[in-house]
Protein backbone atom coordinates (compact mmCIF):
# COMPACT_ATOMS: atom_id res chain seq x y z
CA UNK A 1 0.00 0.00 0.00
CA UNK A 2 1.09 3.71 -0.60
CA UNK A 3 1.25 6.11 2.47
CA UNK A 4 1.26 10.33 3.10
CA UNK A 5 1.60 12.22 5.50
CA UNK A 6 -0.96 13.16 7.98
CA UNK A 7 -0.92 16.80 6.75
CA UNK A 8 -1.14 15.71 3.45
CA UNK A 9 -4.27 13.79 3.53
CA UNK A 10 -6.25 16.02 5.92
CA UNK A 11 -5.65 18.85 3.60
CA UNK A 12 -7.69 16.29 0.92
CA UNK A 13 -10.33 15.66 3.35
CA UNK A 14 -10.84 18.88 4.90
CA UNK A 15 -10.86 20.70 1.34
CA UNK A 16 -13.41 18.10 -0.81
CA UNK A 17 -14.97 15.07 1.54
CA UNK A 18 -17.59 17.24 3.79
CA UNK A 19 -20.79 16.35 4.31
CA UNK A 20 -23.05 18.97 3.00
CA UNK A 21 -24.80 21.22 4.95
CA UNK A 22 -27.71 20.36 3.08
CA UNK A 23 -27.49 16.95 2.93
CA UNK A 24 -30.12 14.46 4.39
CA UNK A 25 -31.20 10.74 4.24
CA UNK A 26 -34.42 9.40 4.14
CA UNK A 27 -34.31 5.66 5.53
CA UNK A 28 -37.66 3.65 6.77
CA UNK A 29 -39.55 6.49 6.16
CA UNK A 30 -37.82 8.84 8.48
CA UNK A 31 -36.03 11.86 7.24
CA UNK A 32 -32.52 12.61 9.16
CA UNK A 33 -31.57 16.17 9.11
CA UNK A 34 -27.89 17.38 8.50
CA UNK A 35 -27.52 17.89 12.45
CA UNK A 36 -28.35 14.57 13.27
CA UNK A 37 -26.11 13.24 10.23
CA UNK A 38 -23.60 15.54 11.70
CA UNK A 39 -23.64 14.75 15.47
CA UNK A 40 -23.72 10.33 14.69
CA UNK A 41 -20.53 11.01 12.12
CA UNK A 42 -18.76 12.81 15.21
CA UNK A 43 -19.30 9.94 17.45
CA UNK A 44 -17.77 7.75 15.28
CA UNK A 45 -14.86 9.85 14.33
CA UNK A 46 -14.15 10.29 17.53
CA UNK A 47 -14.80 6.20 18.39
CA UNK A 48 -12.35 5.88 15.14
CA UNK A 49 -9.69 7.87 16.10
CA UNK A 50 -6.00 6.95 15.41
CA UNK A 51 -7.36 4.12 12.94
CA UNK A 52 -6.24 4.34 9.55
CA UNK A 53 -8.05 1.80 7.53
CA UNK A 54 -11.15 0.03 7.81
CA UNK A 55 -13.36 -3.13 6.78
CA UNK A 56 -16.85 -2.34 7.03
CA UNK A 57 -19.40 -5.21 6.62
CA UNK A 58 -22.87 -3.76 8.45
CA UNK A 59 -26.66 -4.29 7.63
CA UNK A 60 -28.02 -1.94 5.46
CA UNK A 61 -28.86 0.86 7.94
CA UNK A 62 -28.34 4.38 8.47
CA UNK A 63 -26.19 3.78 10.81
CA UNK A 64 -23.86 2.35 7.77
CA UNK A 65 -24.32 5.09 5.66
CA UNK A 66 -23.59 7.48 8.29
CA UNK A 67 -20.08 5.52 9.58
CA UNK A 68 -19.32 5.20 5.82
CA UNK A 69 -19.66 8.99 5.58
CA UNK A 70 -17.35 9.62 8.82
CA UNK A 71 -14.65 7.89 7.21
CA UNK A 72 -14.57 9.47 4.29
CA UNK A 73 -14.72 12.81 6.13
CA UNK A 74 -11.71 11.50 8.33
CA UNK A 75 -9.46 10.14 5.64
CA UNK A 76 -9.87 6.67 6.80
CA UNK A 77 -9.74 3.98 3.98
CA UNK A 78 -12.30 1.75 4.02
CA UNK A 79 -13.36 -1.84 2.59
CA UNK A 80 -17.34 -2.12 1.89
CA UNK A 81 -17.87 -5.98 2.20
CA UNK A 82 -21.94 -7.22 1.36
CA UNK A 83 -22.75 -9.38 4.58
CA UNK A 84 -24.18 -11.95 1.63
CA UNK A 85 -20.71 -12.46 0.31
CA UNK A 86 -20.21 -16.60 1.12
CA UNK A 87 -17.94 -16.24 4.37
CA UNK A 88 -15.06 -17.98 2.63
CA UNK A 89 -14.87 -15.08 -0.10
CA UNK A 90 -15.39 -12.62 3.02
CA UNK A 91 -12.14 -14.21 5.06
CA UNK A 92 -10.05 -13.72 2.18
CA UNK A 93 -10.80 -10.29 1.43
CA UNK A 94 -10.33 -9.45 4.84
CA UNK A 95 -6.60 -11.22 5.10
CA UNK A 96 -5.76 -10.34 2.07
CA UNK A 97 -5.94 -6.56 2.51
CA UNK A 98 -5.10 -6.90 6.17
CA UNK A 99 -7.34 -3.86 7.28
CA UNK A 100 -6.90 -2.50 10.75
CA UNK A 101 -10.01 -3.47 12.28
CA UNK A 102 -13.37 -5.08 10.54
CA UNK A 103 -16.23 -3.15 11.97
CA UNK A 104 -19.30 -5.70 12.06
CA UNK A 105 -22.81 -6.83 13.29
CA UNK A 106 -22.41 -8.77 16.18
CA UNK A 107 -24.66 -11.36 14.45
CA UNK A 108 -21.45 -12.13 12.70
CA UNK A 109 -18.84 -11.67 14.55
CA UNK A 110 -17.85 -15.21 14.88
CA UNK A 111 -17.91 -16.24 11.35
CA UNK A 112 -15.08 -13.64 10.90
CA UNK A 113 -11.59 -15.11 10.66
CA UNK A 114 -9.93 -11.90 11.56
CA UNK A 115 -7.93 -10.67 14.67
CA UNK A 116 -8.88 -7.44 14.80
CA UNK A 117 -12.89 -7.23 15.19
CA UNK A 118 -15.14 -4.37 16.38
CA UNK A 119 -18.51 -4.77 17.33
CA UNK A 120 -20.73 -2.45 15.27
CA UNK A 121 -23.57 -2.03 17.71
CA UNK A 122 -20.52 -1.29 20.73
CA UNK A 123 -19.02 1.43 18.36
CA UNK A 124 -22.45 3.05 18.71
CA UNK A 125 -22.31 2.86 22.16
CA UNK A 126 -18.78 4.85 22.29
CA UNK A 127 -16.54 1.94 23.09
CA UNK A 128 -13.60 2.85 21.35
CA UNK A 129 -11.15 0.61 19.69
CA UNK A 130 -7.18 0.88 20.67
CA UNK A 131 -5.87 3.48 18.14
CA UNK A 132 -3.11 1.65 15.84
CA UNK A 133 -2.19 5.01 14.15
CA UNK A 134 -1.43 4.93 10.16
CA UNK A 135 -2.37 7.44 7.40
CA UNK A 136 -3.43 5.41 4.03
CA UNK A 137 -2.96 7.27 0.71
CA UNK A 138 -5.97 4.60 -0.24
CA UNK A 139 -9.87 5.94 0.14
CA UNK A 140 -11.24 2.46 -0.59
CA UNK A 141 -10.91 -0.81 -1.75
CA UNK A 142 -13.09 -2.97 -4.02
CA UNK A 143 -12.88 -6.41 -4.11
CA UNK A 144 -14.10 -7.85 -8.12
CA UNK A 145 -14.58 -11.20 -9.56
CA UNK A 146 -10.76 -12.78 -10.50
CA UNK A 147 -9.91 -14.42 -13.85
CA UNK A 148 -8.38 -16.74 -11.58
CA UNK A 149 -11.58 -17.47 -9.90
CA UNK A 150 -10.32 -15.51 -6.92
CA UNK A 151 -11.76 -11.79 -6.06
CA UNK A 152 -8.74 -9.35 -6.90
CA UNK A 153 -8.75 -5.67 -4.68
CA UNK A 154 -8.67 -3.07 -6.34
CA UNK A 155 -7.42 0.09 -4.34
CA UNK A 156 -8.72 3.87 -5.27
CA UNK A 157 -7.08 7.03 -4.10
CA UNK A 158 -8.37 10.04 -2.41
CA UNK A 159 -7.23 12.21 -5.99
CA UNK A 160 -9.30 9.64 -7.71
CA UNK A 161 -12.31 9.33 -6.03
CA UNK A 162 -12.17 13.38 -5.65
CA UNK A 163 -11.63 13.72 -9.88
CA UNK A 164 -14.87 11.40 -10.14
CA UNK A 165 -17.26 13.25 -7.52
CA UNK A 166 -16.01 16.93 -9.33
CA UNK A 167 -16.05 15.60 -12.87
CA UNK A 168 -19.30 13.61 -12.94
CA UNK A 169 -21.42 16.70 -11.17
CA UNK A 170 -19.62 18.89 -13.93
CA UNK A 171 -21.82 16.91 -16.52
CA UNK A 172 -24.55 15.44 -14.28
CA UNK A 173 -26.17 18.27 -12.70
CA UNK A 174 -26.49 16.78 -9.06
CA UNK A 175 -28.02 20.05 -7.38
CA UNK A 176 -28.00 20.03 -3.63
CA UNK A 177 -31.55 19.32 -2.15
CA UNK A 178 -32.46 16.74 -5.12
CA UNK A 179 -33.30 13.45 -4.17
CA UNK A 180 -31.08 10.57 -5.24
CA UNK A 181 -31.90 6.99 -4.70
CA UNK A 182 -29.59 4.86 -3.29
CA UNK A 183 -30.68 0.93 -4.61
CA UNK A 184 -27.38 -0.42 -5.08
CA UNK A 185 -25.61 -2.86 -2.76
CA UNK A 186 -22.80 -1.40 -1.05
CA UNK A 187 -19.64 -3.50 -2.33
CA UNK A 188 -20.76 -2.52 -5.90
CA UNK A 189 -18.59 0.97 -6.45
CA UNK A 190 -21.49 2.86 -8.23
CA UNK A 191 -23.00 2.78 -4.53
CA UNK A 192 -20.36 5.58 -3.35
CA UNK A 193 -21.95 8.02 -6.14
CA UNK A 194 -25.71 7.28 -4.58
CA UNK A 195 -24.71 7.48 -1.17
CA UNK A 196 -21.67 9.46 -0.07
CA UNK A 197 -20.63 11.23 -3.08
CA UNK A 198 -24.08 12.79 -2.75
CA UNK A 199 -23.82 13.68 0.74
CA UNK A 200 -20.96 15.77 -0.12
CA UNK A 201 -22.88 17.25 -3.11
CA UNK A 202 -25.76 18.29 -0.14
CA UNK A 203 -28.59 15.74 -1.81
CA UNK A 204 -31.21 13.85 -0.06
CA UNK A 205 -30.05 10.41 -0.33
CA UNK A 206 -32.94 7.76 -0.28
CA UNK A 207 -31.97 4.88 1.02
CA UNK A 208 -33.50 1.45 0.42
CA UNK A 209 -33.28 -1.01 3.17
CA UNK A 210 -32.57 -4.56 2.24
CA UNK A 211 -35.89 -6.02 1.48
CA UNK A 212 -36.40 -2.57 -0.67
CA UNK A 213 -32.54 -3.25 -2.23
CA UNK A 214 -33.31 -6.63 -3.24
CA UNK A 215 -37.49 -6.61 -4.61
CA UNK A 216 -38.06 -4.64 -7.93
CA UNK A 217 -41.83 -3.99 -5.93
CA UNK A 218 -40.55 -2.36 -3.27
CA UNK A 219 -38.18 -0.58 -4.98
CA UNK A 220 -40.80 0.82 -7.04
CA UNK A 221 -42.77 1.68 -4.05
CA UNK A 222 -39.65 3.55 -2.31
CA UNK A 223 -39.20 5.48 -5.35
CA UNK A 224 -42.57 7.02 -5.80
CA UNK A 225 -43.77 7.08 -2.09
CA UNK A 226 -40.60 9.62 -1.64
CA UNK A 227 -40.73 10.86 -4.82
CA UNK A 228 -36.98 10.34 -6.05
CA UNK A 229 -35.63 12.61 -8.66
CA UNK A 230 -32.28 10.71 -9.35
CA UNK A 231 -32.08 6.79 -10.26
CA UNK A 232 -28.74 5.04 -11.08
CA UNK A 233 -28.58 1.72 -11.56
CA UNK A 234 -27.64 -0.91 -14.43
CA UNK A 235 -29.98 -1.43 -17.65
CA UNK A 236 -30.68 -4.90 -16.31
CA UNK A 237 -32.10 -4.08 -13.44
CA UNK A 238 -34.01 -0.96 -15.11
CA UNK A 239 -35.77 -4.03 -16.83
CA UNK A 240 -36.63 -5.74 -13.65
CA UNK A 241 -38.85 -2.07 -12.45
CA UNK A 242 -40.03 -2.17 -15.84
CA UNK A 243 -41.73 -5.38 -15.54
CA UNK A 244 -42.64 -4.70 -11.60
CA UNK A 245 -44.17 -1.34 -13.43
CA UNK A 246 -44.85 -1.44 -16.59
CA UNK A 247 -46.74 1.93 -16.85
CA UNK A 248 -43.61 3.29 -15.95
CA UNK A 249 -45.04 5.42 -13.45
CA UNK A 250 -42.54 5.41 -10.56
CA UNK A 251 -40.67 7.77 -13.47
CA UNK A 252 -42.94 10.19 -12.76
CA UNK A 253 -40.94 12.35 -10.96
CA UNK A 254 -37.38 11.25 -12.13
CA UNK A 255 -35.87 13.91 -13.56
CA UNK A 256 -32.15 11.87 -13.60
CA UNK A 257 -31.56 8.26 -14.94
CA UNK A 258 -27.98 7.39 -15.01
CA UNK A 259 -27.49 4.03 -16.46
CA UNK A 260 -24.74 1.89 -16.81
CA UNK A 261 -22.57 -0.99 -15.59
CA UNK A 262 -23.64 -2.81 -18.93
CA UNK A 263 -24.32 -2.39 -22.23
CA UNK A 264 -27.61 -0.09 -22.83
CA UNK A 265 -29.90 -1.71 -25.37
CA UNK A 266 -31.42 0.59 -27.56
CA UNK A 267 -35.03 -0.31 -27.20
CA UNK A 268 -34.51 0.22 -23.43
CA UNK A 269 -33.50 4.13 -24.46
CA UNK A 270 -36.44 4.77 -27.22
CA UNK A 271 -38.80 3.56 -24.37
CA UNK A 272 -37.66 6.24 -22.12
CA UNK A 273 -37.55 8.25 -24.24
CA UNK A 274 -41.17 7.40 -25.39
CA UNK A 275 -42.86 7.48 -22.00
CA UNK A 276 -41.02 9.82 -20.02
CA UNK A 277 -39.40 13.45 -19.72
CA UNK A 278 -36.35 12.08 -17.90
CA UNK A 279 -32.77 13.37 -18.69
CA UNK A 280 -30.87 9.86 -20.00
CA UNK A 281 -27.23 9.66 -19.16
CA UNK A 282 -25.24 6.44 -20.30
CA UNK A 283 -21.91 5.98 -17.46
CA UNK A 284 -18.98 3.78 -18.67
CA UNK A 285 -16.11 3.18 -16.71
CA UNK A 286 -14.54 -0.08 -15.03
CA UNK A 287 -14.27 0.02 -11.01
CA UNK A 288 -10.20 0.24 -11.74
CA UNK A 289 -10.31 3.90 -13.24
CA UNK A 290 -13.25 5.00 -10.39
CA UNK A 291 -16.41 4.14 -10.98
CA UNK A 292 -17.23 6.06 -14.23
CA UNK A 293 -14.74 7.65 -16.86
CA UNK A 294 -16.94 8.34 -19.37
CA UNK A 295 -20.52 9.93 -19.78
CA UNK A 296 -23.37 9.77 -22.73
CA UNK A 297 -26.19 12.32 -22.59
CA UNK A 298 -29.21 10.61 -24.97
CA UNK A 299 -32.09 12.32 -23.84
CA UNK A 300 -32.67 12.84 -27.20
CA UNK A 301 -29.85 10.77 -29.00
CA UNK A 302 -30.91 8.02 -31.78
CA UNK A 303 -28.59 6.15 -31.13
CA UNK A 304 -26.63 4.88 -27.95
CA UNK A 305 -23.35 5.85 -27.45
CA UNK A 306 -20.80 5.76 -23.90
CA UNK A 307 -20.04 9.71 -24.60
CA UNK A 308 -17.06 11.63 -23.98
CA UNK A 309 -14.37 11.19 -20.85
CA UNK A 310 -14.92 13.19 -17.33
CA UNK A 311 -12.65 16.48 -16.40
CA UNK A 312 -8.90 14.52 -16.42
CA UNK A 313 -9.11 11.84 -18.34
CA UNK A 314 -8.70 10.56 -21.79
CA UNK A 315 -9.57 7.64 -23.96
CA UNK A 316 -7.69 6.14 -26.86
CA UNK A 317 -8.65 3.13 -28.62
CA UNK A 318 -5.52 0.14 -28.95
CA UNK A 319 -4.38 -2.16 -31.45
CA UNK A 320 -3.68 -5.62 -30.33
CA UNK A 321 0.46 -4.34 -30.00
CA UNK A 322 -1.25 -1.10 -27.93
CA UNK A 323 -0.98 0.92 -30.71
CA UNK A 324 -3.73 3.87 -31.21
CA UNK A 325 -5.80 3.43 -34.02
CA UNK A 326 -7.69 5.73 -35.90
CA UNK A 327 -10.99 7.00 -35.56
CA UNK A 328 -13.59 4.33 -36.57
CA UNK A 329 -11.43 1.57 -35.61
CA UNK A 330 -12.27 -1.29 -33.64
CA UNK A 331 -9.81 -1.48 -30.60
CA UNK A 332 -9.14 -2.02 -27.21
CA UNK A 333 -10.10 0.72 -24.74
CA UNK A 334 -7.95 2.51 -22.61
CA UNK A 335 -8.15 4.71 -20.45
CA UNK A 336 -5.52 7.31 -18.32
CA UNK A 337 -5.64 9.89 -16.22
CA UNK A 338 -6.37 11.10 -12.44
CA UNK A 339 -9.08 8.24 -12.05
CA UNK A 340 -6.47 5.68 -12.62
CA UNK A 341 -6.44 3.18 -9.75
CA UNK A 342 -3.38 2.33 -7.58
CA UNK A 343 -3.65 -0.92 -8.82
CA UNK A 344 -4.42 -4.73 -7.29
CA UNK A 345 -3.61 -5.35 -3.44
CA UNK A 346 -0.79 -7.98 -3.62
CA UNK A 347 -1.03 -8.87 -7.34
CA UNK A 348 2.22 -6.96 -9.30
CA UNK A 349 2.03 -9.25 -11.80
CA UNK A 350 -1.60 -8.35 -12.60
CA UNK A 351 -0.75 -4.70 -12.10
CA UNK A 352 1.76 -4.57 -14.70
CA UNK A 353 -0.21 -6.48 -16.95
CA UNK A 354 -3.31 -4.04 -16.79
CA UNK A 355 -1.53 -0.88 -15.96
CA UNK A 356 0.66 0.14 -18.80
CA UNK A 357 3.16 2.96 -20.25
CA UNK A 358 1.84 3.91 -23.58
CA UNK A 359 4.49 5.81 -25.21
CA UNK A 360 2.56 7.30 -27.95
CA UNK A 361 0.92 9.21 -25.42
CA UNK A 362 3.03 9.56 -22.84
CA UNK A 363 0.97 8.09 -20.05
CA UNK A 364 0.12 5.16 -17.87
CA UNK A 365 -3.13 3.77 -19.25
CA UNK A 366 -5.44 1.25 -17.69
CA UNK A 367 -6.23 -1.91 -20.62
CA UNK A 368 -9.99 -2.24 -19.92
CA UNK A 369 -10.92 -5.39 -21.91
CA UNK A 370 -13.25 -3.56 -23.95
CA UNK A 371 -13.79 -3.28 -27.46
CA UNK A 372 -14.98 0.27 -28.91
CA UNK A 373 -14.31 2.53 -31.50
CA UNK A 374 -14.23 6.53 -31.57
CA UNK A 375 -16.45 8.46 -34.33
CA UNK A 376 -15.84 11.23 -36.15
CA UNK A 377 -18.29 13.41 -33.93
CA UNK A 378 -15.49 12.11 -31.26
CA UNK A 379 -18.42 9.88 -29.08
CA UNK A 380 -16.80 6.95 -27.89
CA UNK A 381 -18.76 3.55 -28.54
CA UNK A 382 -18.71 0.27 -26.78
CA UNK A 383 -18.25 -2.44 -29.14
CA UNK A 384 -17.96 -5.45 -26.75
CA UNK A 385 -15.82 -7.33 -24.09
CA UNK A 386 -11.86 -8.89 -25.54
CA UNK A 387 -13.27 -11.93 -23.77
CA UNK A 388 -16.42 -12.44 -25.79
CA UNK A 389 -14.70 -12.13 -29.01
CA UNK A 390 -14.75 -15.85 -30.43
CA UNK A 391 -12.97 -18.13 -32.98
CA UNK A 392 -15.95 -20.08 -34.77
CA UNK A 393 -15.39 -22.36 -37.96
CA UNK A 394 -12.64 -20.28 -38.32
CA UNK A 395 -14.30 -16.96 -38.22
CA UNK A 396 -13.54 -14.49 -35.44
CA UNK A 397 -16.92 -13.26 -34.21
CA UNK A 398 -17.97 -10.23 -31.57
CA UNK A 399 -20.77 -11.41 -29.76
CA UNK A 400 -21.95 -8.10 -28.26
CA UNK A 401 -21.96 -7.54 -32.46
CA UNK A 402 -24.70 -10.37 -32.60
CA UNK A 403 -26.48 -8.65 -29.74
CA UNK A 404 -26.44 -5.30 -31.11
CA UNK A 405 -28.22 -6.60 -34.39
CA UNK A 406 -30.45 -8.07 -32.05
CA UNK A 407 -31.71 -5.78 -29.84
CA UNK A 408 -32.69 -3.87 -32.99
CA UNK A 409 -34.88 -6.15 -33.59
CA UNK A 410 -39.37 -4.14 -33.03
CA UNK A 411 -40.31 -6.80 -30.48
CA UNK A 412 -37.16 -7.92 -28.82
CA UNK A 413 -36.24 -5.59 -25.49
CA UNK A 414 -33.15 -7.02 -24.46
CA UNK A 415 -30.61 -10.18 -25.83
CA UNK A 416 -27.45 -12.15 -24.60
CA UNK A 417 -25.98 -14.76 -27.16
CA UNK A 418 -23.34 -17.41 -25.69
CA UNK A 419 -21.51 -20.45 -27.22
CA UNK A 420 -22.52 -23.77 -26.33
CA UNK A 421 -20.16 -26.61 -27.23
CA UNK A 422 -21.60 -29.27 -28.63
CA UNK A 423 -20.48 -33.10 -29.10
CA UNK A 424 -20.01 -32.16 -33.40
CA UNK A 425 -19.57 -28.63 -33.48
CA UNK A 426 -20.07 -25.54 -31.11
CA UNK A 427 -23.14 -23.08 -31.57
CA UNK A 428 -24.47 -19.75 -30.98
CA UNK A 429 -27.08 -19.63 -29.17
CA UNK A 430 -29.53 -16.10 -29.03
CA UNK A 431 -31.21 -15.81 -25.54
CA UNK A 432 -33.67 -13.23 -25.74
CA UNK A 433 -36.75 -11.37 -23.83
CA UNK A 434 -40.08 -9.92 -25.00
CA UNK A 435 -43.34 -9.57 -24.51
CA UNK A 436 -44.14 -12.97 -26.59
CA UNK A 437 -42.35 -14.90 -28.89
CA UNK A 438 -40.35 -13.60 -32.07
CA UNK A 439 -41.21 -14.37 -35.43
CA UNK A 440 -38.14 -17.01 -36.35
CA UNK A 441 -38.25 -16.45 -40.03
CA UNK A 442 -38.96 -12.56 -39.71
CA UNK A 443 -35.97 -12.59 -37.05
CA UNK A 444 -33.95 -14.92 -39.52
CA UNK A 445 -34.25 -12.01 -42.15
CA UNK A 446 -33.65 -9.41 -40.04
CA UNK A 447 -30.14 -10.69 -38.84
CA UNK A 448 -29.42 -11.98 -42.78
CA UNK A 449 -29.87 -8.41 -43.89
CA UNK A 450 -27.26 -6.80 -41.25
CA UNK A 451 -25.06 -9.73 -40.31
CA UNK A 452 -23.08 -12.56 -42.68
CA UNK A 453 -24.43 -16.62 -42.43
CA UNK A 454 -21.41 -17.50 -39.92
CA UNK A 455 -22.65 -15.41 -37.35
CA UNK A 456 -26.73 -16.15 -37.20
CA UNK A 457 -27.34 -18.12 -33.68
CA UNK A 458 -28.35 -21.62 -34.52
CA UNK A 459 -31.13 -21.24 -31.63
CA UNK A 460 -33.23 -18.73 -30.06
CA UNK A 461 -34.39 -18.80 -26.76
CA UNK A 462 -37.12 -16.90 -25.34
CA UNK A 463 -36.92 -16.18 -21.11
CA UNK A 464 -38.56 -14.44 -18.99
CA UNK A 465 -35.39 -12.36 -16.97
CA UNK A 466 -32.13 -12.86 -17.26
CA UNK A 467 -30.49 -13.66 -14.46
CA UNK A 468 -28.17 -11.46 -12.50
CA UNK A 469 -24.96 -10.96 -10.64
CA UNK A 470 -25.27 -9.77 -7.14
CA UNK A 471 -24.17 -6.31 -9.14
CA UNK A 472 -27.07 -6.33 -11.09
CA UNK A 473 -25.69 -7.20 -14.28
CA UNK A 474 -26.05 -10.01 -16.81
CA UNK A 475 -24.82 -13.49 -15.41
CA UNK A 476 -23.94 -14.98 -18.97
CA UNK A 477 -22.73 -17.92 -16.65
CA UNK A 478 -26.48 -18.81 -16.03
CA UNK A 479 -27.12 -19.16 -19.32
CA UNK A 480 -27.54 -22.77 -20.20
CA UNK A 481 -29.65 -24.24 -23.23
CA UNK A 482 -29.14 -27.91 -21.53
CA UNK A 483 -31.35 -29.00 -18.70
CA UNK A 484 -30.05 -28.01 -15.58
CA UNK A 485 -31.40 -31.65 -13.54
CA UNK A 486 -31.56 -34.98 -15.68
CA UNK A 487 -35.09 -35.98 -16.58
CA UNK A 488 -36.98 -38.70 -14.36
CA UNK A 489 -40.20 -40.46 -14.54
CA UNK A 490 -40.47 -41.91 -11.08
CA UNK A 491 -43.90 -40.85 -10.20
CA UNK A 492 -43.90 -40.71 -6.36
CA UNK A 493 -40.74 -38.38 -7.09
CA UNK A 494 -42.27 -35.66 -9.48
CA UNK A 495 -44.99 -33.15 -8.42
CA UNK A 496 -48.56 -33.97 -8.21
CA UNK A 497 -49.80 -32.49 -11.51
CA UNK A 498 -53.29 -33.47 -10.62
CA UNK A 499 -53.60 -29.53 -9.07
CA UNK A 500 -54.20 -26.69 -11.48
CA UNK A 501 -52.62 -24.92 -9.46
CA UNK A 502 -48.94 -27.14 -9.46
CA UNK A 503 -49.64 -27.67 -13.38
CA UNK A 504 -49.59 -24.10 -13.78
CA UNK A 505 -46.26 -23.12 -11.20
CA UNK A 506 -44.43 -25.95 -12.96
CA UNK A 507 -44.64 -24.51 -16.40
CA UNK A 508 -44.06 -21.33 -14.93
CA UNK A 509 -40.94 -22.19 -13.66
CA UNK A 510 -40.24 -24.01 -16.44
CA UNK A 511 -40.56 -21.34 -18.93
CA UNK A 512 -38.31 -18.73 -16.83
CA UNK A 513 -35.08 -22.06 -16.37
CA UNK A 514 -35.65 -23.71 -19.51
CA UNK A 515 -35.89 -26.65 -17.57
CA UNK A 516 -38.71 -29.08 -18.82
CA UNK A 517 -41.57 -29.82 -16.86
CA UNK A 518 -40.84 -33.55 -16.11
CA UNK A 519 -37.23 -32.99 -14.29
CA UNK A 520 -38.58 -31.00 -11.32
CA UNK A 521 -39.82 -33.22 -8.79
CA UNK A 522 -41.40 -31.87 -5.31
CA UNK A 523 -37.77 -31.84 -3.65
CA UNK A 524 -36.31 -29.56 -6.13
CA UNK A 525 -34.85 -26.44 -4.50
CA UNK A 526 -34.38 -23.16 -6.33
CA UNK A 527 -30.94 -23.37 -6.43
CA UNK A 528 -30.98 -26.31 -8.37
CA UNK A 529 -32.98 -24.84 -10.82
CA UNK A 530 -30.48 -21.86 -11.18
CA UNK A 531 -32.73 -19.49 -9.57
CA UNK A 532 -30.83 -16.69 -8.16
CA UNK A 533 -32.07 -14.04 -5.88
CA UNK A 534 -33.31 -11.76 -8.48
CA UNK A 535 -35.05 -14.19 -10.54
CA UNK A 536 -36.77 -15.16 -7.45
CA UNK A 537 -38.16 -11.84 -7.51
CA UNK A 538 -39.56 -11.69 -11.15
CA UNK A 539 -40.84 -15.63 -10.31
CA UNK A 540 -42.94 -14.15 -7.48
CA UNK A 541 -43.88 -11.13 -9.61
CA UNK A 542 -44.87 -13.63 -12.55
CA UNK A 543 -47.02 -15.83 -9.46
CA UNK A 544 -48.81 -12.82 -8.57
CA UNK A 545 -49.81 -11.77 -11.56
CA UNK A 546 -51.12 -15.44 -12.59
CA UNK A 547 -53.23 -16.19 -9.45
CA UNK A 548 -53.97 -11.91 -8.21
CA UNK A 549 -52.77 -12.21 -4.79
CA UNK A 550 -49.65 -10.41 -2.89
CA UNK A 551 -47.47 -12.55 -0.97
CA UNK A 552 -46.31 -11.55 2.30
CA UNK A 553 -43.31 -9.60 2.35
CA UNK A 554 -41.65 -12.57 4.67
CA UNK A 555 -42.34 -15.07 2.31
CA UNK A 556 -40.32 -12.46 -0.16
CA UNK A 557 -37.06 -14.04 1.04
CA UNK A 558 -34.99 -16.28 -0.85
CA UNK A 559 -35.00 -18.60 1.79
CA UNK A 560 -38.66 -18.92 2.47
CA UNK A 561 -39.14 -22.14 0.11
CA UNK A 562 -36.79 -25.11 1.13
CA UNK A 563 -38.45 -26.44 -2.24
CA UNK A 564 -40.73 -26.59 -5.02
CA UNK A 565 -43.68 -28.19 -3.11
CA UNK A 566 -43.69 -25.79 -0.71
CA UNK A 567 -43.86 -22.55 -3.08
CA UNK A 568 -46.99 -24.43 -4.74
CA UNK A 569 -48.03 -25.16 -1.11
CA UNK A 570 -48.34 -21.69 -0.27
CA UNK A 571 -49.74 -20.22 -3.53
CA UNK A 572 -52.83 -22.79 -3.10
CA UNK A 573 -53.48 -21.90 0.46
CA UNK A 574 -53.61 -18.18 -0.54
CA UNK A 575 -55.97 -18.50 -3.29
CA UNK A 576 -58.38 -20.43 -1.51
CA UNK A 577 -58.80 -17.92 0.87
Amino acid sequence: MIFMNINERENITMNNFKLHNEAKIIFNNKIYLYKEIRRQMDIYQSALSGIGSAAVMVDRSVELLILLMAMLESGITFLPIDHSNAVNRTNYMLQDSQMEVVITNEKYYDTLEYPNKIIFEHLKEGKLPEPSGGSDSIAYILYTSGSTGIPKGIMVSWSALENFMEGVSEVVPLSPGKKIACLTTVSFDIFLLESVVALCKGLTVILANEEEQKSPRHMVRLIKREKAEILQMTPSRLQLLFHADDTLDFLKNIQIIMLGGEQLPLEMLQRLQRNSKVEIYNMYGPTETTIWSSIAYLTKSKSVHIGLPIKNTDIYILDENHHIVLDGTVGEIAISGQGLSLGYVNLETETKEKFIFLPEANKKVYLTGDLGSISKDHFLHYVGRVDNQIKLRGYRIELEEIETVLNGFDTIEQAVVTVEEGKQANRLIAFYVAQKDVDRQQLTDWLKSRLPDYMLPACYIRITQFPLTLNGKIDRKQLRVNDLLPQTNEPDLLVEENSEVASKVISLISEMTNVKNNSITCKTTLTELGIDSITFIKLIVNLEEMFGFEFNDQMLLFTAFPNIQTMIDYVEENIAL
